[in-house]
């Protein structure tokens, strides 16, 4: 092979990997309609676990959007009146990210992630719920040709899933 030859297939392999992206936390934001018990009082959602996407990794999951989408879907479900970054508030709820696999490569990507979430009052304190919610989700090969887009998708499936289920429980609840 002449080394031109090597240059044009090393640029269209490029071309086609791609450059990974992070997990879009709008991407993340869980869609719940269902009748709920609904709290007037205030949250606090604080996540760690997470890590920032390299551009040449693998697309991972923040916890900075984590926390977002958890905070926005918090308040479109209407669970709590209102879901802050920090400050005062009736509650404290903790999402510790304690894994995330995904595939190295493949069609059809699917990515399961599990967290830790717990929900806890502030004054006195007391922990009122506590879960490990595990969750995945595929990204077919129809939709994204390039591995990198399905893989950023996958990711973004698997936590609108997490996120959802913790709602869904957290809901359960009779909260003040």
């Amino acid at each position: 092979m002449t080394r031109s030859s090597v240059y044009l297939l090393l640029a269209v392999t490029m071309l086609c990997a791609g450059c990974a992206s992070g997990a879009k936390q709008e991407a993340m934001i869980a869609q719940i309609h269902m009748p709920v018990h609904k709290s007037p009082s205030n949250v606090v959602v604080a996540v760690i676990g997470g890590r920032e996407t390299s551009v040449m990794g693998s697309s991972q999951i923040s916890d900075e959007d984590f926390a977002q989408a958890l905070r926005q879907s918090i308040e479109q479900s209407g669970l709590f009146a209102q879901a802050l970054t920090d400050g005062l508030s009736k509650y404290l709820l903790q999402a510790f990210i304690v894994q995330i696999n995904q595939p190295m490569f493949g069609g059809s990507l699917t990515v399961s992630m599990e967290v830790n979430y717990t929900l806890a009052r502030t004054e006195p304190k007391q922990v009122v719920w506590q879960k490990a919610v595990s969750s995945s989700y595929t990204a077919p090969f129809s939709e994204a040709f390039v591995a990198v887009k399905r893989l950023r998708l996958a990711n973004e499936g698997a936590a609108r899933k997490n996120i959802e289920q913790a709602i869904q429980e957290m809901f359960q609840l009779q909260l003040e």
